[in-house]
């Protein structure tokens, strides 16, 4: 397995991988949020769909999506509770 770049993951290019894993028991260290791109070396293994990506999301984004949804689900709620009238 191979770490590549988001152009090497698409074209399944592995000449120029940014780390490779060659023991078959393989840690990655996810350090950064963002996307991370893996690929199987073997000849014809990405092509046929033996690839992953993976997305690290940061803490501030998951807060943002947290109260988000309570907004939305918030708002859904007090819809019912008053319903069309406008009045509870």
């Amino acid at each position: 397995m191979v770490e590549v770049r988001k152009r090497d993951y698409i074209t399944c290019n592995t000449s120029s991988p940014i780390i490779e894993h060659k023991d078959g028991n393989t840690k990655v260290k996810l350090d950064r949020s963002g996307p991370f791109y893996f690929i199987n070396r073997e000849e014809g293994h990405c092509d046929k769909g033996q690839k992953l990506i993976v997305v690290v999301m940061s803490a501030k984004l998951i807060w943002k999506l947290i109260c988000v949804l309570f907004d939305i689900v918030s708002q859904i709620n007090f819809k019912r509770f008053v319903g069309s009238s406008g009045r509870p």
